[in-house]
């Protein structure tokens, strides 16, 4: 038989060896854990384009049915932007240029002349402080 002194350290030798196993792994996978959702974060945060249509429509003046319009066709290139952050690494400058050019055109039919090229202004300005503007100068 076991002495009861014995039986007693042995259960706690075991014990903390347990407590040490299970700390290690709580350690390893909450470093891996958050270290992956550092990483999409930091790339969803330049994708992620949703737009004040209220500062916009006091930016550009816009009346009536134009703030309507400005509001659908923003939405329209919040949701292809949202698709360009999900599309593959090499697809992206070719579908991030598509979806800028095609929200242009549609902004391009809907505001004045002076309204758009404030808006073009905006645009170009946005892109380049979230460093999407790397993705139109090597899309083809």
């Amino acid at each position: 038989f076991l002495s009861p002194f014995l039986f007693i350290s042995l259960f706690n030798f075991i014990y903390f060896i347990m407590k040490k196993i299970f700390l290690a792994l709580t350690v390893v996978l909450s470093v891996s854990t958050s270290a992956f959702a550092g990483n999409s974060s930091n790339n969803s945060a330049a994708w992620n384009m949703e737009i004040n249509t209220y500062k916009l429509g006091r930016f550009l003046d816009l009346k009536g049915q134009q703030y309507d319009d400005v509001l659908m066709i923003s939405e329209h290139f919040s949701d292809e932007l949202r698709k360009v952050n999900f599309a593959k690494e090499e697809d992206k400058a070719k579908r991030l240029r598509t979806a800028v050019y095609g929200n242009l055109k549609l902004m391009k039919n809907t505001l004045t002349d002076a309204q758009y090229k404030k808006y073009v202004h905006l645009v170009n300005v946005t892109l380049k402080n979230k460093g999407l503007d790397t993705y139109l100068t090597i899309a083809e």
